[in-house]
């Protein structure tokens, strides 16, 4: 059996890079949040996808199952982050 423990430093370290992107990389979705909550719902389960074609993640569910629920909570989280960095960036 396969033992989960807490989240590897490389994913802490990943993400903390890619937070720190937003005000550069996404300075043009700052306050577009239509446009960030649908990027935000198409696009970036389509990296989950990918990852799980090449095998580098395993998804509990089917593949369509599990492309709605990543789209419906990364909708909403792209949102609330580009809503909280164009709070910040003002």
């Amino acid at each position: 059996p396969k033992k989960y423990g807490i989240i590897p430093l490389w994913i802490i370290i990943l993400w903390g890079g890619f937070s720190l992107t937003v005000f550069h990389s996404f300075k043009w979705i700052l306050g577009r949040y239509k446009v960030s909550f649908i990027l935000g719902g198409i696009i970036i389960p389509l990296f989950y996808l990918s990852g799980y074609k090449v095998g580098a993640i395993f998804l509990k569910y089917s593949l369509i199952y599990s492309y709605l629920c990543l789209s419906i909570l990364w909708a909403f989280c792209f949102l609330l982050l580009i809503y909280v960095a164009t709070i910040i960036d003002e």
